[in-house]
């Protein structure tokens, strides 16, 4: 496995939107064949995400490199990843996470910013690391602060169930708690995981991009309704 040393590294949302030409792509190479090489559809896909990730530093699997740097692939996999389990688990009902669980997703993204700041930068899978757990924490956020929004705005609380109510079971917070070095492993095993082939983790990478667009317009949207029913109330 092969690393570009460059300085064309880039951090989670920051592209071609925001400082223009996309950064010289570095990639590190896994030699798993691509039965799909759809070369046309590749390019397209490239120059869709260079309006959200500058693609400094891709894995390449296949010989094609993926459309998204290290980091953000991680960021966009771990959103997408954290909302399937939200949902499948019941746990994205509950609302926000308890103090202890918040505070150790602030203990994460701390980390993850001073990689992203190159203050830490051992390689690759940290990379892929800081991206997971920045999604899984955004995904968390996020739809927890959504729920807190429609539980404060619901007019008749006494029909949530009790899996809304609120409250979070040992169960839940240890899940919460164990799916960090989870997603860590999932890094440290990426290698492997690369055999999955490009299109998956271009899909799945899509896919988190829009489900993190969906849930940040859903929380935009709820906070502007309680701010208009608050100047509602206060005529």
């Amino acid at each position: 496995m092969g690393e570009g040393r460059g300085e064309g590294e880039s951090t989670p949302q920051i592209g071609k939107l925001f400082f223009g030409r996309p950064q010289a792509r570095e990639t590190v190479a896994f030699p798993y064949a691509n039965p799909f090489h759809g070369l046309d559809k590749m390019e397209s896909l490239a120059e869709l995400f260079q309006h959200v990730c500058s693609q400094g530093r891709c894995f390449s699997i296949g010989e094609a490199p993926l459309p998204v740097c290290q980091r953000c692939l991680g960021l966009y996999a771990g959103f997408a990843v954290t909302v399937v389990w939200l949902t499948l688990s019941g746990i994205g009902r509950r609302g926000l996470a308890p103090n202890g669980i918040l505070a150790l997703h602030v203990g994460v993204l701390l980390a993850a910013m001073a990689g992203g700041l190159h203050w830490i930068d051992p390689g690759p899978r940290w990379r892929l690391t800081c991206g997971l757990w920045t999604g899984h924490v955004a995904a968390m956020w996020l739809l927890g602060g959504t729920v807190e929004q429609l539980r404060l705005r619901s007019l008749r609380p006494e029909r949530d169930g009790p899996a809304s109510a609120g409250a979070w079971p040992r169960s839940c917070a240890i899940q919460a708690v164990v799916a960090l070095p989870l997603l860590s492993a999932a890094a440290l095993a990426f290698p492997a995981l690369a055999g999955l082939g490009w299109w998956f983790w271009t899909l799945l990478a899509a896919t988190g991009l829009v489900l993190a667009c969906l849930s940040v317009a859903g929380s935009a949207a709820m906070l502007a309704l309680g701010a208009w029913a608050g100047l509602r109330r206060a005529r």
